[in-house]
């Protein structure tokens, strides 16, 4: 039962749970909340068909429903992702999926509601184009360098711009493409994104978990292989003070091991 769980947590990132707030900000708090109490009173038991029948008459686009779109993130598996390109002539928005899904856009820019095809070209901005901050919306977001280190320069002299779950999704997100090898000049960033965690880290309350694909990489060694496993020391802590900035357990764990293997610490 137990490693069930274990399952769960690592797999399904509560993607449930993201999917129905999603749902709620396109029909707003008291449509969702009749929707539950319809349900209760009239269902003994009840499936995905009988909650789709409230958003089968939703349009989100031509000939595309609420219910349609919310069956799609529902059936089908996968973490989606986008890459966020900023130049001066224009913004590219493109899914990483090799199945586009229909994706919900929140942004403080002016961006199209849904994102249906694969990809999408829009007119450049004033200031940098942020997506599904907050983690609104279940994918992650990849961005351009002069982004990334844009957002995190910001963040380090501004940070109460940022929620405590932004600064830790966009932390998650940068580390996370960094460890695949998808950011260009990674390296470079993710220096400036441990060193602002760390000098900040009263601002990040579990540091070393949102911090751990920059600790670990794709293995193309041996030594590699080895050290990430090490990294996967993480999974047997579960407490906040086990992720707590370089001195919670994790940590110190984690680097006993390193040091008796790569006779130096990991993190």
């Amino acid at each position: 039962m137990v490693a069930s769980v274990l399952q769960i947590n690592s797999h399904c990132y509560l993607k449930g749970v993201v999917l129905l707030q999603t749902l709620e900000t396109m029909v707003s708090e008291d449509y969702m909340l009749a929707v539950i109490r319809s349900l209760v009173a009239t269902k003994t038991s009840f499936d995905l068909e009988n909650l789709l029948f409230y958003f089968k008459d939703i349009a989100v686009d031509v000939n595309v429903t609420l219910a349609q779109v919310y069956k799609f993130w529902f059936t089908t598996g996968g973490f989606p992702a986008i890459k966020v390109s900023s130049t001066v002539s224009n913004i590219e928005l493109r899914q990483l999926s090799e199945l586009p899904w229909p994706l919900r856009l929140s942004s403080y820019q002016p961006l199209p509601r849904f994102l249906f095809a694969k990809t999408i070209t829009l007119a450049p901005r004033d200031g940098p184009v942020l997506i599904n901050l907050n983690f609104t919306s279940f994918f992650r977001v990849n961005y351009d360098p002069v982004t990334w280190t844009s957002i995190f320069s910001l963040m380090d002299d501004h940070p109460a711009l940022f929620s405590t779950l932004g600064r830790a999704q966009l932390v998650t997100d940068f580390c996370y493409f960094y460890a695949r090898g998808d950011v260009d000049s990674g390296l470079e960033i993710r220096e400036i994104v441990v060193d602002m965690v760390y000098r900040n880290s009263e601002l990040f309350e579990l540091c070393d978990w949102h911090l751990l694909w920059c600790h670990s990489t794709m293995p193309s060694s041996l030594g590699q292989l080895l050290q990430q496993v090490a990294l996967r020391a993480f999974s047997l802590f579960d407490t906040n003070t086990a992720f707590g900035c370089r001195t919670g357990l994790a940590a110190r764990d984690l680097n006993a091991i390193c040091s008796r293997v790569f006779t130096m610490t990991c993190i």
